[in-house]
């Protein structure tokens, strides 16, 4: 076999191996690709915001624990005037994503732990009291 057909050879295996990859993984998406599916699916059904359509500004999957999650979104209304940004804390049970928390202060409180919020970069701010 000459080299240029052996080149020929090794690109299309490559090729044939990136389709493959590209088609399995099609098949199975991502976890970031179902986190952002189930916050999507919260805000449209649970009637939770007053938010016509949310552009997901970032995805964190914690590395402390891989069964929580957090996503930062930016709202929009139904004329598309920005209605400001909030964040939803997730947690997977039995293989499905499921929105605990949604707002831009306290998320995490008594859900997950010091380790886990600090690794999703969301706080769990207390009231101070009053005196």
């Amino acid at each position: 076999m000459s080299r240029s057909a052996q080149l020929v050879a090794v690109v299309a295996a490559a090729v044939a191996v990136s389709v493959s990859g590209a088609l399995a993984a099609a098949d199975r998406p991502s976890e970031q690709v179902r986190v952002v599916a189930a916050v999507r699916a919260y805000v449209a059904t649970s009637g939770c915001c007053e938010i016509d359509r949310v552009a997901v500004a970032g995805v964190r999957l914690a590395a402390v624990d891989h069964e929580y999650a957090a996503v930062a979104l930016d709202g929009y209304d139904s004329e598309g005037r920005p209605l400001g940004s909030v964040t939803a804390v997730l947690h997977r049970e039995l293989g499905v994503w499921h929105v605990l928390a949604l707002g831009s202060d306290g998320l995490g409180c008594g859900i997950t732990s010091a380790a886990v919020r600090a690794d999703l970069g969301v706080g769990c701010a207390r009231p101070v009291p009053e005196r």
